[in-house]
């Protein structure tokens, strides 16, 4: 898990199991009306995203590091 991630789990006090006993609530959110795929999907999207533009920054900052002209 990214360190941002476990960083912000710990601001919001997220300890021990979150997910037992919390059937009726979860329902309850989606019964409200929150898109489970946007819940789903967009730390996805997002993720990759954020993975893509580091994979770049890595190539140029070895393909300037391996560039003669430097």
């Amino acid at each position: 898990m990214p360190t941002k991630t476990l960083e912000a789990a710990h601001d919001h006090h997220l300890r021990g199991n979150t997910i037992a006993g919390t059937y009726q609530q979860a329902r309850a959110i989606l019964a409200a009306g929150v898109a489970y795929d946007d819940v789903t999907n967009t730390p996805e999207r997002d993720g990759v995203a954020k993975f893509i533009a580091s994979w770049n920054e890595l190539l140029d900052t070895v393909g300037a590091a391996l560039d003669p002209a430097h």
